[in-house]
């Protein structure tokens, strides 16, 4: 995994935390009736970045770490097609976003937060050559809930998640499938007035990379 973040204002206390390497890790389940152009996901992700080196704050070295969960459905409109569209989707999902990090003085460079939202997914896949398929797909959640857990950065205003994946398939067997794939995500918050972190009018980027390798499962 990679990681960043930005904490920018006004005025007040500013951070950037450049690209880090880290842990990431994954679990979906799909379950798709026979006959029927319905297919419901259920999808985890967690990740863990070090950022060290911090100046100014204590300690100087925090963990991050990303959690994510999803449930949702998504509908093939073109499935009794044919052509490139035949295996779109598209759905909704209900999107559980966390963060927890280290808790740092006298500002907190990183705040811990949970997020719940509805999420709009599409989602495409198809051959690659005579060996491989593809999946590729795009999410976008609106939070209709937010809260911070271990200090204040004002007065919650605006907010979007967007996560983009695209993963590489090479087909095993009808049952077993691995993959490779890239998994991108951006979480953005804005806020008005100053909290307990010390910045007025702060904007936070949050983004994450994952570079999955997939061991899939068909029953």
């Amino acid at each position: 995994a990679l990681g960043n973040y930005i904490l920018s204002g006004s005025s007040g206390f500013a951070t950037t935390l450049p690209l880090k390497f880290g842990f990431f890790a994954g679990l979906d389940f799909t379950f798709h009736p026979r006959d029927s152009s319905l297919t419901f996901r259920l999808k985890a992700r967690h990740s863990t970045i070090i950022q060290d080196g911090l100046p100014s704050v204590t300690p100087s070295a925090i963990q991050i770490h990303r959690e994510q969960i999803g449930l949702g459905f998504l509908f093939a409109p073109f499935q009794e097609s044919s052509g490139a569209f035949q295996k779109f989707k598209a759905g909704l999902s209900y999107q559980v976003i966390g963060r927890l990090a280290t808790d740092t003085s006298p500002n907190t460079v990183v705040s811990s937060a949970l997020t719940h939202g509805l999420a709009a997914d599409i989602l495409w896949d198809g051959n690659l050559g005579r060996l491989f398929r593809f999946e590729t797909g795009v999410n976008v959640t609106l939070p209709f809930f937010f809260k911070e857990i271990t200090s204040s950065s004002g007065s919650h205003a605006l907010a979007l998640s967007t996560q983009a994946v695209f993963t590489l398939i090479y087909p095993i067997t009808d049952v077993l499938e691995i993959g490779l794939g890239l998994d991108w995500r951006l979480d953005w918050f804005r806020y008005s007035g100053s909290g307990t972190r010390g910045t007025n009018d702060a904007d936070e980027l949050d983004n994450a990379f994952g570079l999955p390798l997939e061991i899939r499962f068909k029953f």
